[in-house]
């Protein structure tokens, strides 16, 4: 007999029975992160995509837009088409590369580094909030697990 599909409701805690339920609750988590921290963020202008570049330049600026691609994990004109919506939302600015005058680099304004330290701070108290229901133990144990399916995976 098949075991029942597991739903993301908490009465099936400890009950994931293939790996195809425990992907499901994965995802859920996932998406419950993404789904709580643009509830809060959204109104600011930002979507996903653009909170996650915008996280990512500050954590590398200056950066060139071909780093900042291959940080995001998409090809040079989706990379284009965001360092666009951040600078008309002036959030980065452009300056010429010193070491390279036919290319240019990016980096956060002032205004830039206001909302990527409204957006860390949003993410924190979300995953903060997710959690929050674990214990030290716990948190550790699933980090060993994210850490080992992500060296694992092709």
């Amino acid at each position: 007999m098949r075991p029942p599909n597991i739903v993301w409701l908490p009465h099936y805690i400890g009950r994931v029975h293939t790996d195809e339920a425990l992907a499901e609750l994965f995802l859920a988590t996932s998406r419950r992160i993404r789904r709580e921290t643009m509830q809060r963020i959204g109104p600011l202008g930002l979507n996903p995509h653009l909170s996650r570049a915008l996280r990512i330049i500050d954590d590398n600026a200056p950066l060139r837009p071909s780093q900042l691609a291959a940080l995001l994990d998409v090809a040079p004109r989706s990379a284009s088409d965001t360092i666009a919506a951040l600078t008309a939302s002036g959030w980065i600015t452009r300056s010429v590369d010193p070491d390279d005058g036919r290319a240019y680099r990016i980096e956060l304004t002032e205004s830039g580094h206001a909302l990527a330290a409204k957006v860390h701070a949003t993410r924190t108290a979300v995953t903060t909030e997710v959690f929050g229901v674990l214990d030290e133990a716990e948190r550790q144990m699933l980090s060993d697990f994210l850490c080992r399916l992500g060296v694992t995976s092709p």
